[in-house]
């Protein structure tokens, strides 16, 4: 079965809105269901994720699909013969980590509550292409995950790839002009992106490579994983930390 394929982009950083397109070369022939799932991983309390679709529509063959809402955060499409594509656009103003958050100065997002899930295809390859918001002032933004790079750069917009909807879940991505240290322990190397007000980048690795052991023992993670730590302005500097996987 063909992948699925998605992108997102920030398209009005002003107004907190991404737009999302999924797109499915082999729907459903009796009606394709999509759904935002109700969790994020790593943090299983019921949420609705899909309250912050603030529109969606179908086509197919250029032409428009009916969507039918059949509960709070499932859809479903008319049956069409050949590719069918959903697009929606998603309000984003959530600092945790467990939502999405954009603005003028930065983008992130947890993947649970901007990527559809598509019923009966969980398990299908997706990729994902990460736009670049319009505009001279986003022209030094950067993207930082472990998703896998599929022709994206290095810390670039463009192509990505997980093995199936799980994974591409399971992905955080931070968007902006974030500051980037490396640093190698237990000999693999790691990264570590700040958003928001930072130090000397130069000198945060020097923990780490004083005690290499430790900061693995404290995240709790294996080797080869790296930990993604962002700063993010609210009424006091509050920080947050997310593990991920290398891509």
């Amino acid at each position: 079965m063909n992948a699925v394929r998605y992108s997102i982009i920030p398209a009005r950083p002003e107004a907190h809105l991404y737009r999302v397109t999924c797109m499915i070369e082999d729907p459903d022939p009796s009606g394709q269901r999509f759904a935002l799932p109700a969790w994020a991983p790593g943090s299983y309390m019921i949420r609705d994720f899909a309250r912050h679709v603030v529109s969606i529509g179908a086509r197919s063959r250029n032409r428009p699909v009916t969507l039918e809402k059949i509960d709070k955060h499932t859809w479903r499409a008319q049956s069409v013969t050949g590719p069918l594509s959903v697009s929606y656009e998603v309000y984003a103003w959530d600092l945790s980590v467990r939502g999405a958050h954009l603005d003028t100065r930065h983008a992130f997002f947890n993947g649970a509550c901007v990527f559809l899930r598509v019923l009966g295809q969980e398990d299908v390859p997706c990729e994902l292409e990460i736009v670049r918001p319009a505009g001279a002032r986003y022209r030094n933004w950067r993207v930082a995950t472990a998703m896998s790079r599929k022709g994206a750069k290095p810390y670039g917009f463009g192509a990505y790839v997980a093995s199936d909807y799980d994974e591409l879940i399971d992905h955080p991505v931070e968007m902006g002009e974030f500051t980037l240290a490396s640093f190698r322990a237990v000999g693999v190397s790691h990264d570590i992106v700040i958003t928001g007000r930072a130090s000397d980048p130069a000198a945060w690795p020097e923990p780490f490579r004083r005690h290499p052991g430790a900061p693995l023992q404290l995240f709790e993670v294996e080797p080869g994983h790296f930990v993604e730590a962002t700063a993010k302005p609210v009424s006091a500097m509050r920080r947050e930390a997310r593990l991920a996987a290398p891509g």
